[in-house]
């Protein structure tokens, strides 16, 4: 497992090298495509990808190398606080200098340093083994497609011998966790990091558990157990089934794609869902859903792509 060693572009550089003319599909690819097919397509071949950056995702960002870097060079608390807060302030201010989230900057910069010093990584390098920081996957599915994802943190238990998948999630409140675990995409992800990262190295999968870690910004009245900042982990028990057939779904979505090149309909969710937060939501030309001659004529021109 030397890959803990390496910086992720690095890895993922040298995996490229190793890895010409194979098609790879990302587990952000695959969620994307399950959501969506229809947008994923607009996205792929049209380019039409929209500018996704917020504080919300420039937070998440600051959060996570804070925590990398932290377990990598075994820092302080209050030299990870600095490193998160020189890397927000970077970002907001080269990204969202003028956008209306700026009224939160301070807000967030006190919920995240909140956060970093919660997430003590003395005691994780204490009770485990470091395995691999940002690691990455690039595991063969079927033939020439191979699947590609990187797993925050991956610890080994000094007195167990257990493995154990991390993966940070922020988020302004604690989690409904009955709710996420309803979520198939939600549960794929550790399905999916797990079964590659068992096969990559020949361990078994019943000695890998899986847990997300949930950094909460805000205290939430339903989970008032939860202060500003703490922890909520969130173990993902899955069967061999389960995994399979998460396996299975990704292996569709490459054939769907890249072999049969077929061209879906949209999945309609009105609701705080897919079309909620889409970007081509209501649009004639882009979205199927409408009645439009532009939709026929968009798919025919995708098709000679």
């Amino acid at each position: 497992m030397e890959e803990k060693d390496l910086n992720k572009d690095v890895q993922y550089e040298v995996l490229k090298q190793n890895n010409v003319g194979k098609i790879h599909i990302s587990f952000s690819e695959f969620s994307k495509f399950e959501e969506c097919g229809h947008r994923h397509l607009i996205e792929k071949y049209l380019k039409l990808v929209q500018d996704e950056t917020s504080i919300h995702l420039i937070f998440g960002n600051a959060i996570h190398k804070a925590i990398e870097i932290g377990i990598k060079e075994l820092s302080l608390v209050e030299d990870r606080v600095l490193i998160f807060r020189e890397e927000f302030y970077r970002e907001m201010h080269n990204n969202l200098s003028e956008h209306p989230d700026m009224i939160y900057f301070k807000e967030f910069m006190e919920q995240g340093e909140n956060i970093i010093r919660y997430v003590s990584t003395e005691a994780i390098i204490k009770k485990y083994e470091i395995i691999g920081v940002e690691y990455v996957l690039y595991e063969p599915l079927y033939g020439n497609y191979y699947f590609k994802g990187f797993i925050d943190l991956i610890v080994r238990d000094r007195i167990t011998g257990r493995y154990v998948i991390i993966d940070w999630k922020t988020s302004g409140e604690a989690w409904d966790v009955n709710k996420k675990k309803k979520n198939e995409i939600f549960l794929a992800q550790m399905r999916l990091y797990k079964f590659f990262f068992a096969r990559k190295n020949g361990i078994p999968l019943d000695q890998i558990d899986c847990r997300y870690v949930v950094l909460n910004r805000l205290k939430n009245k339903k989970y008032s157990s939860l202060g500003f900042g703490e922890l909520q982990p969130v173990e993902i028990y899955s069967s061999e089934q389960d995994i399979e057939e998460s396996i299975l779904k990704v292996a569709n979505a490459i054939k769907t794609i890249h072999i049969d090149n077929k061209f879906l309909k949209a999945k309609l969710n009105d609701k705080k869902g897919n079309c909620f937060f889409c970007p081509f939501k209501n649009n004639m030309f882009y979205c199927n859903n409408n009645e439009s001659q532009y939709v026929d004529l968009l798919m025919e021109h995708i098709k000679t792509i």
